[in-house]
């Protein structure tokens, strides 16, 4: 979870031209979000589209997979992105 956020900073510095644009969903944005850190710093420009979910889906699914009913820390607190956003110095847009 989690590569494609610092993936489409690799790939806009192999292909500046190129536009990237990455849709996520929360969990892994919250797990390597600080590349926005280095997106930011480098002047990189790159659009994260995050989907709120509020949980680790995935993780979520593999537990009742495998031990039945059992939720186990899979809910997310949601921080409020447009204070991180401006931490980082970045734009946020929140669609409605």
């Amino acid at each position: 979870m989690g590569q494609a956020i610092a993936g489409c900073i690799g790939g806009k510095k192999a292909l500046p031209s190129k536009w990237y644009s990455r849709f996520r969903v929360m969990e892994p944005f919250l797990m390597h979000g600080m590349e926005i850190a280095t997106a930011q710093q480098y002047k990189i420009p790159i659009i994260w589209v995050i989907f709120v979910e509020n949980r680790y889906n995935v993780v979520e699914w593999a537990q009742k997979l495998i031990y039945g009913n059992l939720e186990y820390c899979t809910s997310l607190y949601m921080p409020d992105l447009k204070k991180f956003s401006e931490a980082f110095g970045v734009n946020y847009f929140k669609g409605g």
